[in-house]
């Protein structure tokens, strides 16, 4: 089973609410808006479905595709360490 991304049409049920792993904001049809990946991390090693916005997808690459695929889990419970310069 390999990685993949691709624009998601999963609204096949009405009732169902999709939330971005990104911003926490409801995705809403269109569906072209949006992106589904299904990929392993590499970090935690473990296959992902997670879901997007497209500029919160491209966003989240951006900052987390250095050496791999970085899942939402991975990069919330990591936050960038920060160092106090005293003077």
């Amino acid at each position: 089973m390999g990685n993949y991304s691709s624009i998601i049409d999963i609204f096949d049920n009405e009732t169902e609410e999709i939330y971005c792993n990104s911003c926490n904001s409801l995705i809403t049809k269109p569906s072209k808006n949006s992106t589904s990946i299904n990929m392993q991390c590499s970090e935690c090693n473990k296959l992902t479905q997670e879901y997007y916005h497209n500029t919160c997808y491209h966003n989240h690459m951006e900052n987390n595709f250095q050496n791999g695929f970085v899942c939402s889990k991975c990069v919330h419970s990591n936050p960038i360490e920060t160092t106090e310069i005293i003077s």
